[in-house]
């Protein structure tokens, strides 16, 4: 519920509504201190100055069809554990861990600020015992490596400031973080798993650092692509034993090709 935060009159009067998100944009950026508000089911802090968090506190959609369909596999799957690749603030593991209460889930997030307004976000939801944090940039090697930040989009930090795609971004600081290879921080075998991967342009390394994890567990996948990668991500997904069942957006849906 945003009313709080704006004149509350003010939405009386029928206006259409992409003016009317656009006002409550600009009454949200004459104050623009973090929230804690009720969203999607679940309590969040959210930072107004950032433009996805932005949408979500005015109540606009954000990947509703991915998370659907995400929340469809892993029922159909049996899913016994998430990892999520790119966590944020914690959109995607507040959510699965509320909607799959007997999963645990795993949220790598190497952004010291970004990661701690996760941990809050967690604690928000009481889901501690639930969710752990891990600060790593998952790739194919371990190695330290600069992040580049956008100031206004959290979710927007890459490892690979000059890729084509990111031309329009602007990268007002960086942060030195730790890189790591998901093959090496578990070694679970057997199991039915699902990972969720928005890593920025930064696919590719993370999945060749997760083949063994890929290979001795039966997976659901999501994976946030760039176009100029989509052939060489599907190359290699296949090769580790994983077909293309879904995309949506720019997000792809893998699950493991039968034998």
């Amino acid at each position: 519920d945003w009313s709080s935060d704006v004149c509350s009159p003010i939405w009386n009067i029928r206006m259409p509504i992409n003016l009317v998100r656009s006002l409550q944009k600009r009454i949200l950026a004459l104050n623009p201190r973090p929230r804690v508000r009720k969203r999607l089911g679940y309590s969040w802090e959210l930072d107004p100055t950032d433009v996805l968090q932005r949408r979500i506190l005015i109540g606009q959609d954000f990947e509703t069809r991915q998370l659907s369909h995400l929340k469809n596999l892993m029922r159909t799957h049996g899913s016994e554990c998430f990892f999520d690749c790119g966590a944020n603030f914690g959109l995607y593991s507040v959510i699965i861990a509320g909607t799959f209460p007997d999963i645990q889930v795993t949220a790598f997030e190497p952004i010291d600020r970004t990661r701690q307004q996760l941990r809050r976000n967690v604690a928000l939801n009481h889901m501690e015992s639930r969710i752990e944090i891990e600060p790593y940039a998952l790739s194919d090697h371990a190695n330290r490596r600069d992040m580049h930040i956008v100031a206004n989009s959290a979710g927007q930090a890459t490892l690979d400031q000059d890729h084509p795609e990111h031309a329009a971004h602007q990268f007002t600081s960086r942060e030195t973080v730790e890189l790591r290879r998901l093959d090496d921080l578990t070694s679970q075998r057997g199991q039915r798993i699902a990972l969720k991967i928005d890593v920025e342009g930064h696919e590719i390394e993370a999945v060749s650092g997760m083949r063994q994890l890929l290979q001795d567990n039966d997976a659901i996948v999501q994976i946030e692509f760039r176009q100029s990668n989509e052939t060489t991500l599907i190359a290699l997904m296949a090769d580790i034993g994983y077909n293309v069942m879904e995309m949506i957006e720019r997000d792809l849906y893998f699950g493991k090709t039968p034998a």
